[in-house]
């Protein structure tokens, strides 16, 4: 995987465990709407030496995930339950079109 958008990081386990098992050079963009627990997570992410593959947005997913960029490879959606449909249909248009459905 090259690209992986988070919804939820709270302290960075996942993105640090995901991360972790990506292609080097990937990019994981995880998206927290606390900004204490963003702080805490940017700190996780910095020990674990993941700075640079890792960047964590502070905000709400409803207002951030329109502007930024796909595609992605993945998304994972770690949020407050009441959201996931809002999350899925926005984070959908951001996903690497499945080219097996095109021949």
């Amino acid at each position: 995987m090259k690209r992986v958008l988070e919804i939820g990081t709270l302290i960075g386990y996942s993105a640090i465990l995901i991360a972790k098992n990506m292609d080097p050079a990937g990019e994981f963009i995880t998206v927290e709407i606390n900004p204490a627990s963003a702080v805490k997570a940017r700190e996780n992410i910095r020990k674990a030496g993941l700075q640079k593959n890792i960047i964590v947005v502070t905000g709400n997913t409803l207002d951030v995930i329109p502007a930024i960029p796909g595609p992605f490879d993945m998304v994972f959606i770690e949020a407050a339950d009441s959201e996931y449909f809002a999350y899925l249909k926005l984070a959908e248009a951001k996903l690497v079109p499945d080219c097996k459905a095109k021949h």
